[in-house]
């Protein structure tokens, strides 16, 4: 048994992955806490602190009496934590990527081994090939290098995640000193003291990119977890037919603009009139479904503002296909459900994904800026029902992956700490 401690982005799509790799510690065996501040925020949901950010979620992954917010203006962030890591007697710390540089406060504590958890930032790296632009091995290397080239230029210009690294890694004694040196993902440090870690399987990364990192497999929720969601009734009631699935699902950052929402709606209506004899499932937001409801919709178009994407897809035994930006998460939703995807990425960890998409042959990707003509996108969605190589990968992929993740990979990680 273990002491760890676990400290996520203050994000959901940062939250949930680390809440999962929780609950699967705590089945393991291991004394797990969660830590976060409401002094120190960093980007994402408005800079909001970790109590308001993992609000609700406490109690659903059953984490009372085991949380630690930093609320002291008056006490020093990493003083904080040594003091809650002291007390608890923490052995190992999981860090987001985002709170990467505080790795550098435990850079001679041997006491204290840091595993940085890659859970929304993209969980994909490469120094060759960047995080958030849509490359892949399979394209030539002068393309890389002008993706490379292109990303440094906009680390440079300030629009980047470097700067973000930098303050966090300036709260620690050490990170002040110590010059940082930019290289894993471009955006990431290159020396820092801390293993780093996915949660997925090797087989989904760049053949040149695998073990660089260490692999948790996925941490979805399993039929008897505590974190499993229940459909709605009505989507549950679509199930008990044979007809095929769309879902049409871009997830918090997908669709942001009033452009891209009007796409969206536009979007899903086409599809389900050209696909009459498929269950269209889409999510927006009411706005949007309010717009698209002032004319008749298809009888096979289900709208919703949120659904449980991983339960819907693990469930539905039928044809299926996911069309979606994606992020990683929803990826790794699909990957594990054998789902094929139609990406449509818009921006950050999409993109990385979306090239995966192309390089493993698990769909269509579009790879432009703008948004494709609908009717391409029709086109697409239609490749992905035909075409059966895509379908057998996704089955493939699918059937390895969950191999990996009855190996107990998580576990083999944590004893190697």
């Amino acid at each position: 048994m273990r002491r760890i401690g676990l400290l996520p982005h203050a994000d959901l799509p940062h939250i949930l992955p680390f809440f999962r790799l929780a609950r699967a510690l705590r089945k393991l065996g291991h004394d797990v806490y969660v830590f976060g501040s409401d002094i120190v925020t960093l980007t994402g949901s408005g800079r909001m602190g970790h109590r308001v950010a993992w609000s609700g979620q406490i109690e659903i992954f059953q984490l009372q009496g085991v949380s630690a917010v930093h609320q002291n203006r008056d006490m020093h962030f990493c003083d904080w934590l040594r003091k809650e890591m002291q007390e608890k007697a923490i052995e190992i710390l999981v860090l987001d990527a985002v709170w990467q540089g505080l790795a550098y406060e435990f850079i001679n504590d041997r006491q204290i081994s840091v595993l940085i958890n890659h859970a929304g930032l993209p969980d994909f790296r490469s120094a060759d090939i960047p995080s958030w632009w849509f490359v892949h091995p399979d394209h030539p290397r002068s393309l890389r290098q002008d993706a490379r080239r292109a990303n440094e230029g906009v680390e440079a210009a300030g629009g980047g995640i470097r700067n973000m690294m930098s303050a966090v890694k300036r709260l620690t004694q050490a990170g002040r000193v110590i010059p940082d040196e930019f290289d894993f993902g471009c955006g990431e440090f290159a020396n820092l003291p801390a293993k780093r870690a996915v949660c997925f399987c090797p087989d989904v990364e760049f053949p040149e990119e695998r073990g660089r990192t260490e692999y948790l497999g996925s941490q979805l929720a399993g039929v008897d977890d505590i974190d499993r969601q229940t459909l709605p009734a009505e989507i549950v009631e679509l199930g008990t037919t044979d007809r095929p699935l769309i879902a049409c699902v871009f997830g918090t950052s997908g669709m942001c603009t009033s452009v891209e929402q009007l796409w969206l709606a536009s979007a899903c209506k086409r599809l389900a009139e050209h696909f009459s004899e498929s269950n269209v499932i889409a999510v927006m937001p009411d706005q949007t479904q309010n717009k698209l409801r002032q004319n008749a919709l298809p009888p096979n178009l289900r709208l919703f503002k949120w659904i449980p994407l991983w339960e819907l897809l693990d469930s539905w035994s039928g044809a299926k296909v996911l069309v979606s930006t994606p992020g990683v998460g929803a990826f790794r939703e699909a990957v594990y459900s054998a789902t094929p995807i139609v990406a449509v990425p818009r921006r950050v960890d999409q993109v990385g994904a979306a090239a995966r998409v192309e390089y493993f042959g698990l769909g269509k990707a579009w790879s432009r800026n703008r948004l494709p003509r609908i009717d391409v996108l029709v086109e697409n969605v239609t490749a992905v029902f035909t075409d059966s190589s895509i379908k057998t990968r996704c089955a493939e992929l699918c059937d390895k992956a969950r191999a990996f993740d009855a190996g107990n990979p998580l576990q083999r990680v944590i004893d190697a700490l």
